[in-house]
């Protein structure tokens, strides 16, 4: 993506029909220019805080921790890289 541009990202992440689920998003050093919206489950780049020095790759992971009551526990994790330039 370019400086100054706007991206709102949905990872896929496989949804639980059922089970309790947490999700954990580790968008390091991207931290400073993009969040993740719970609401919608995008990942989004506010293009008025990119800068020239976030040129650059990015990796991005999102855990996603599914549970119930009865002792069923699973973790899956996407990870991904995103490019400023």
């Amino acid at each position: 993506m370019a400086v100054g541009s706007d991206l709102a990202y949905s990872p896929r992440i496989p949804l639980s029909i059922g089970y309790r689920q947490e999700v954990k998003v580790d968008l390091g050093q991207a931290a400073s220019f993009a969040f993740y919206d719970f609401e919608s489950g995008q990942i989004r780049v506010d293009g008025d805080l990119l800068l020239p020095s976030h040129v650059g790759r990015y990796e991005i992971s999102v855990t996603v921790h599914y549970y119930d009551n009865f002792g069923f526990s699973e973790e899956k994790t996407v990870s991904f890289s995103l490019t400023v330039f």
